[in-house]
Formats: C-alpha cells, structure tokens, sequence
C-alpha cells in the first residue's frame, strides 16, 4: 500500500509498505477524509522532536473499520470512526494529576495520509464514532472512537 513518510524536513515521500494487520486491541481503519492541521506544517517545516524520522505523515483522519485485533468488541468492520490523534496512559505520575499532554506513555496515531493505518486503543471507548459529514452521507449514526 502507499502511504505518506516524513523523512525529515520539507522531505515527504509516497512510500510502498506492507498492509497493517490489527494486534490486540488495534484496529485497521481505511482513511475517507484526512485533513492537514498546523501541526502537520510544523512537523513538514521543521520535524518533530519525539517522533524519530522517518514516520507514518499526518494524524487527523475519519474513516472505516477494515479489522479488528484480538480482544476489540465496541467496534466492527465497517464502522465509521475517527481515531484521536494521541491518547494517554492514564496511570503515568502527570496522567494521574490531570496533565495529560505530559503523558510519558502516550500513543500518536499517525498514518492519516495511507490507504490503511492501524489505531491502536488504550481501551474500548478508544475510538471516537464519525458524524455525518458533507459528501459521505451516513445511513446511520456513526460511533466515536474515544481513547482513554
């Protein structure tokens, strides 16, 4: 499949890499909308201290459930969703006082700009269930994929 990797700055490039395959509690989404944030400049602009080059580009995304990893029960293939873009621990010394950008354990789901990314879920309620959106019309309400 192809998918985005920022090499380093100004260096992003359309690279072949195998499918993702969901571990436990992982999900496969296929990306429908991603979007570039200001982070996704400052990132293209001048790198990211604490993601080591070359990674997975762009981490704002909606989508659909292509897999499910052992042990994922609130979501299924087909769901619509929205993976968040990081996730904290919850039991690190800065999670447990409130301070969650300081999470020394927090999970950055990047691979908004792939033909798949693999999300991975710090619990059930990790994924946040996409809304209806202009241009991909929703029979359904859709799930949130909230991660805690």
């Amino acid at each position: 499949m192809k998918a985005a990797y920022l090499y380093g700055p100004k260096d992003l490039r359309f690279v072949d890499i195998e499918d993702p395959v969901p571990g436990p509690g992982e999900v496969v989404v296929k990306p429908k909308v991603a979007l570039t944030c200001g982070t996704d400049v400052k990132q293209y602009m001048r790198g990211y201290p604490l993601l080591e080059p070359p990674f997975p580009f762009g981490h704002e995304a909606s989508g659909v459930v292509v897999a499910v990893g052992e042990g994922v029960t609130k979501f299924k293939v087909g769901d619509r969703v929205v993976p968040h873009a990081t996730a904290p621990c919850n039991t690190c010394y800065f999670c447990k006082r409130g301070q969650h950008s300081m999470c020394d354990n927090f999970l950055s789901n990047q691979g908004a700009f792939a033909e798949l990314r693999c999300s991975a879920l710090r619990s059930q309620s990790g994924l946040a269930a996409a809304g209806r959106g202009r241009g991909w019309p929703a029979p359904e309400p859709v799930k949130t994929l909230h991660i805690e």
